[in-house]
């Protein structure tokens, strides 16, 4: 591609965080149409193409490559014209929108309750629903042995530590500093880019045995950390500069997609941030504390990770649904596991899944209160398609769902709209001389 039409498609121009995190989740969100238990319907999918694709094999940062967002921007932007689609004539009991792990779990809850001839949710991180260790045990997923799997000195044994990278934006320049952020020592702040005056504070916030209200209890002081944010805590309360925050803004990140500005004291307490040593709080979970920052044994015994991430969850699932399509029995044996695509949308199959397939409208054939069923048009390849079913469940990605939906109520349209998408990006590196 020229770079004079890179520059046309926005290459080099500015792009705000939001505009980032929405791109992004428009590019996970694309849905596709999974079917349960078809009722004598008839092959519309083409297995000779999507036999010749193989999208794991696919690397690089693809985003949302051409065929996978049209239809959906479409709809957006009020320019889909629903003409008469082409009828399949299929009728399913189930239709799941959506072939991520939610939908494929929906899939297979439905398939355990109605039989094989014929919802619930995976939560993380705790605390775990029965239906959530039911259905990692049954997958054949051995949690307890991921501790025998993890060389936790690996790092360590080649010569490798933590380190902290202060950027020119933010600190006035570019420095990596070896050692680690937490728990930092007047060593570790001497060799960063800080001033002398904040540095000091930031000792001072790691090191001094500190307790604003010493009058209250432990669970007293939690409730009211709960009602501040962590920013405040250190700026009203601690009363110190402003600028000892930006080594802690992005600490929570990971976990709650914002910083410290908008994560309570008390989850910052439990995530490890400085400032409590002094203050004698328990372990105990607070009352308003987050989910995420909670210390549990069970959330510990329950971390797994797959190398290929949770993607091994999705292809175990599909497994069950439809076993001729993914070879092997055993957690292991999923990850290299090759799945032939031309299987997944089988007219002879029990469950179906119609991948590159965009649902562009679900809706109740009549009045909601008399429908006997529900409608549901796709596109693929351009073409509008209808099929229908008993039943559909929405498991795809949430800001879509207005969309797609016209029976749904204003309330539920404007939760719909509530939470967000936050891009999360782990990168691995090769060293090739060691």
């Amino acid at each position: 591609m020229s770079a004079s039409r890179d520059r046309e498609l926005g290459m080099f121009r500015s792009i705000s965080r939001r505009d980032f995190v929405g791109s992004v989740a428009v590019g996970l969100g694309a849905a596709s149409l999974l079917d349960a238990r078809p009722a004598g319907a008839q092959p519309t999918g083409r297995s000779a193409r999507t036999a010749a694709e193989y999208p794991p094999a696919l690397t690089g940062m693809r985003g949302d490559h051409a065929g996978s967002y049209e239809a959906a921007h479409q709809l957006r932007d009020g320019a889909m014209s629903f003409g008469r689609p082409r009828d399949t004539r299929e009728h399913y009991d189930l239709i799941v929108v959506g072939a991520g792990i939610s939908g494929l779990a929906a899939a297979h809850y439905f398939r355990q309750q109605a039989g094989a001839d014929g919802t619930q949710s995976i939560e993380s991180p705790k605390p775990y629903s029965a239906e959530a260790k039911a259905l990692i045990t049954e997958l054949g997923i051995d949690v307890t042995r991921y501790p025998s799997m993890l060389d936790r000195d690996l790092y360590a044994s080649r010569g490798l530590g933590p380190a902290t990278f202060f950027d020119r934006e933010t600190y006035g320049d570019d420095r990596l500093v070896t050692g680690s952020g937490r728990g930092v020592t007047a060593e570790f702040l001497a060799r960063t880019p800080l001033p002398p005056e904040v540095q000091s504070q930031i000792l001072q916030l790691n090191t001094e045995l500190r307790d604003p209200w010493p009058e209250l209890t432990s669970a007293e002081k939690k409730g009211r950390l709960a009602r501040i944010s962590y920013t405040d805590f250190v700026t009203s309360t601690w009363a110190l500069d402003p600028r000892v925050l930006a080594l802690y803004q992005t600490r929570p990140h990971t976990l709650f997609g914002f910083g410290v500005d908008a994560v309570a004291a008390q989850d910052a307490f439990a995530l490890g941030l400085p400032g409590f040593q002094g203050m004698g709080l328990d372990d105990g979970v607070g009352v308003g504390q987050n989910y995420d920052s909670m210390r549990s044994a069970e959330s510990d015994a329950y971390f797994f990770h797959f190398p290929d991430g949770n993607a091994s969850i999705a292809r175990l699932l599909m497994r069950r649904l439809i076993p001729d399509a993914v070879p092997g029995s055993t957690a292991d044996d999923i990850v290299p596991a090759r799945i032939d695509y031309a299987r997944l949308d089988a007219p002879s199959a029990r469950t179906r899944v119609r991948l590159s397939a965009t649902v562009v409208r679900v809706a109740h054939d009549g009045p909601i209160d008399r429908a006997k069923g529900v409608d549901v048009l796709y596109v693929r390849d351009g073409e509008l398609h209808r099929v229908r079913a008993d039943k559909v469940v929405l498991a795809c990605w949430h800001h879509v769902i207005p969309h797609i939906c016209p029976d749904l109520s204003e309330p539920q349209r404007a939760a719909l709209q509530y939470a967000k998408k936050v891009p999360l990006v782990y990168t691995n590196v090769f060293v090739r001389q060691w």
